[in-house]
């Protein structure tokens, strides 16, 4: 084990000891003695990371004819890869933390996702996967995961992530190599930013179960987001939080998932009273609105919302977003109220997450390779273990 300041302590569950009749026994109690399945402390960083994975997860526990499919798939994959301990949020995180306490370990948690194996299962039956993988926590995850140097591996058992070949509605870049379900989707999310998820939760196309959720999910604008949280309006509080997020160095200010009709839209901000949209441009190709935030005696231009439409290209129809360097400071301090004073700390306390966090990630940017294995619930067994390439790489040799 590692003795430097680094190190963290976290409940994992043992893999080798863990069976679907404890995943039974776990959903025959309602999913509320997670922590009395086969677990232990692991310290990490380890000495063998090849040891242990971390899960990320579309929560499936309310199906209550049958334990969470996608725990099950992830421990059988844990097994065929040898993992020995799995780190799964509801086991690793007390559940009953709150506040600064959880934000803390939420935070620590996540960096998981970008230094040791994660394993991916995000199928759910009767759902839509990309509806799936945008919904915020997710979302955020796959970001956290964009440049583990390690494996990223999908568990699928219900041929979603696995599903093989393109469909209309995946909407990857054209130039893409992949071929499975759950990477094309996982690229999509790589190339447009999180504003997107959260205007998608905006416009009721994906839910979130709890709105303040947000101050975990975004912990570098936690302060600024518990206080939008409790004065603005959902609507506001949601655009809020998507002006932020394009504060940060974004790979695009497209902010529309695809580039369909369905998807060029404008917020409804004639019920906004905390930001005002005006008109600039209005044209059969498209319309387009400066952002202001003010009282209309001292009014600050924060960026800019384009919608445009033109049949006569490909990409026919998109949103963007554009943020100036005024965005932040007034929200935080014009239509939250924040003093001065109180701003810069929050300033500080933000650089200095953001940069522990990309400290976290190496200098390779390059797309990651992604393991697909599919599951068979019934049999209780893993079927097919196939990678899926990264743009550029050259095939590798079969695992066995």
């Amino acid at each position: 084990m590692d003795d430097s300041p680094n190190a963290s302590e976290w409940l994992a569950l043992v893999v080798d000891k863990t069976e679907k009749a404890d995943l039974e026994w776990v959903a025959e109690h309602k999913y509320t003695n997670w922590r009395e399945l086969p677990v232990r402390v692991v310290r990490l960083p380890l000495t063998d990371p090849s040891t242990a994975a971390v899960l990320s997860w579309r929560w499936d526990t309310d199906e209550w004819d049958h334990p969470s499919r996608n725990i099950v798939s992830a421990i059988l994959v844990a097994k065929k890869m040898r993992f020995r301990y799995l780190f799964i949020d509801v086991i690793s995180i007390d559940q009953r933390l709150t506040g600064e306490a959880l934000l803390k370990r939420v935070v620590e948690f996540s960096t998981l996702y970008r230094t040791i194996p994660v394993i991916a299962a995000y199928d759910r039956i009767g759902a839509d996967l990309k509806t799936t993988m945008r919904r915020p926590w997710i979302s955020s995850e796959l970001q956290a995961y964009r440049h583990n140097p390690t494996r990223i591996i999908y568990a699928g058992h219900n041929n979603q992530g696995a599903f093989s070949g393109r469909t209309w509605w995946y909407g990857p870049p054209k130039e893409s190599k992949y071929k499975f379900a759950f990477p094309l989707v996982a690229e999509r999310i790589w190339t447009t930013n999180f504003a997107t998820t959260i205007l998608m939760v905006l416009q009721g196309r994906i839910t979130m179960g709890s709105l303040s959720d947000l101050s975990y999910i975004m912990p570098a604008y936690a302060p600024a987001l518990t206080a939008a949280y409790d004065k603005m309006s959902k609507d506001e509080y949601l655009f809020a939080a998507a002006i932020l997020a394009q504060t940060e160095s974004v790979v695009t200010d497209i902010v529309n998932d695809d580039s369909s009709m369905d998807n060029i839209y404008c917020p409804d901000y004639e019920n906004f009273t905390s930001f005002r949209f005006v008109r600039t441009l209005s044209t059969m190709k498209g319309s387009a609105w400066d952002i202001v935030i003010g009282d209309g005696e001292q009014e600050v231009i924060i960026g800019s919302w384009i919608s445009r439409h033109n049949l006569y290209y490909d990409d026919a129809y998109y949103c963007r977003l554009t943020v100036n360097d005024k965005a932040e400071r007034a929200i935080c301090c014009t239509a939250l109220g924040m003093a001065g004073p109180e701003f810069e700390s929050y300033m500080e306390r933000k650089k200095a997450l953001q940069t522990s966090l990309n400290r976290l990630e190496g200098d390779d940017k390059g797309m990651p390779e992604i393991e697909i294995v599919t599951v068979d619930l019934e049999q209780g067994r893993c079927c097919d273990n196939i990678r899926d390439l990264t743009p550029g790489l050259a095939e590798p040799p079969p695992v066995v």
